[in-house]
């Protein structure tokens, strides 16, 4: 379904909350599996003995429509909710994380409206999922106007946000750009670690030419920190071909086999005890 007839049909729902008297158009009958459970808990607080049970799945079946993408089942449950004022920001960001799996951009962008509108302020989690939406669709332009928006919002970025718009960037070939996060990220006070690394070095091999320089580069700079070598190989076959990463990685093993070098302070007490003359041995009596 077009993203414009996905609207028109959002459009629609909304239209008969604010009629409840005006007939809507007869629907097909979702399969069971798929019917929203009645809501338990209501605004006031108050509960029932049957009621927990089927919010606590109305929450599962909305996390499910996250990893699945399915908006369908997410928007019928979000919309009886909204019926009932049962929403919360973690409902919303159920459903813009379906929205951001099934890459519908202007819908996330429609239900991140729906939510502020009803006075919820969108925050990490949130804005996570529409970068996420962008970077799906391979929209890093989109995905770093989100991040412009979410700081002046005053939210920090988290490393997965970064990383999010690295991964973009990377799949585009965009060293300079990826470098540029990167950058970003350390100067806000984060800490780099291999999905860093593996998106940059990728970028190496997915521009024209292979950036082998800066690839080379990279790997040198995540042995320097630390960081895990085998996390990027598949990545740096890939920037600076096989024959030279087994190389790099043949002599990271045999770095790795020397004999640590001793103390300094041992070694110069040894070399001291060599210039000495040999003593002489005691008198015999």
């Amino acid at each position: 379904m077009a993203p414009q007839q996905q609207l028109m049909g959002v459009q629609q729902r909304q239209q008969q909350q604010q009629h409840p008297h005006r007939r809507a158009p007869r629907r097909a009958t979702p399969p069971h599996h798929q019917q929203p459970m009645k809501p338990g808990l209501r605004q006031d607080g108050s509960d029932t003995s049957s009621t927990t049970s089927d919010c606590d799945e109305r929450i599962t079946q909305l996390r499910a429509c996250g990893h699945s993408g399915d908006i369908e089942v997410a928007e019928s449950i979000l919309f009886l909710l909204e019926a009932e004022q049962q929403v919360s920001m973690d409902i919303y960001n159920f459903v813009i994380h379906a929205c951001a799996t099934a890459r519908d951009v202007l819908r996330a962008e429609l239900h991140f409206a729906r939510m502020e509108m009803r006075g919820f302020k969108p925050n990490l989690v949130t804005f996570n999922s529409m970068i996420n939406s962008c970077a799906a669709n391979g929209d890093g332009d989109g995905a770093l106007a989100w991040l412009r928006r979410m700081v002046d919002r005053g939210i920090a970025p988290s490393a997965v946000t970064y990383s999010t718009i690295c991964k973009v960037y990377a799949r585009q070939g965009k060293v300079s750009l990826v470098q540029n996060m990167m950058n970003l990220f350390e100067q806000n006070g984060g800490t780099l670690n291999e999905y860093f690394y593996a998106s940059l070095i990728s970028a190496c091999g997915v521009a024209q030419p292979a950036d082998v320089a800066a690839a080379t580069a990279a790997f040198d700079d995540l042995l320097a920190r630390g960081l895990r070598p085998q996390s990027v190989k598949k990545a740096l076959v890939r920037a600076i071909g096989k024959d030279r990463t087994s190389q790099l990685f043949a002599g990271l093993e045999a770095s790795q086999r020397k004999p640590a070098a001793p103390p300094l302070a041992a070694a110069m007490a040894a070399a001291a005890r060599a210039q000495q003359p040999p003593s002489s041995p005691p008198p015999t009596t």
